[in-house]
C-alpha cells in the first residue's frame, strides 16, 4: 500500500534548486528571475539555462487577490515573479530594460 513513483501532482522546481545548479545565491537568481541589476550576463545566462533544464516554472498567485500583496499593491510592482515567462515559452535570458551599453 505504498504510493508509487510518478503518482500524485508533479513537484514544482524552487528557486532554491536553480541557484544549487548554477552555484549562486538564491538571491541571485531572484534578481535576474526579476530583470533587477546585479549578475553579470554569463550568469543571467547559467541560471537561465538551468531553470530550463530543471522545468522551472514561476509561481502562479492563487485566491481572490491573486497579484497583490498584503499592502493592497496591484500590477507589476505587486507581483514581481511574473516577469519571468514559463518555460518551454520563450525563457530566454532578455533583460526588462536594455541596460547594457
Amino acid at each position: 500500500m505504498g504510493s508509487e513513483a510518478g503518482t500524485g501532482p508533479p513537484r514544482r522546481v524552487t528557486i532554491r534548486e536553480v541557484a544549487a545548479r548554477t552555484g549562486v545565491s538564491k538571491g541571485a537568481v531572484s534578481l535576474t528571475f526579476n530583470g533587477r541589476p546585479g549578475a553579470s550576463r554569463a550568469t543571467r545566462d547559467r541560471i537561465f539555462a538551468a531553470a530550463r533544464e530543471l522545468g522551472y516554472r514561476p509561481p502562479r498567485p492563487s485566491g481572490p487577490h491573486s497579484g497583490a500583496h498584503s499592502s493592497g499593491r496591484h500590477g507589476p510592482a505587486a507581483a514581481p515573479g511574473r516577469a519571468v515567462p514559463p518555460v518551454g515559452r520563450g525563457l530566454e535570458p532578455r533583460p526588462l530594460i536594455n541596460r547594457d551599453p
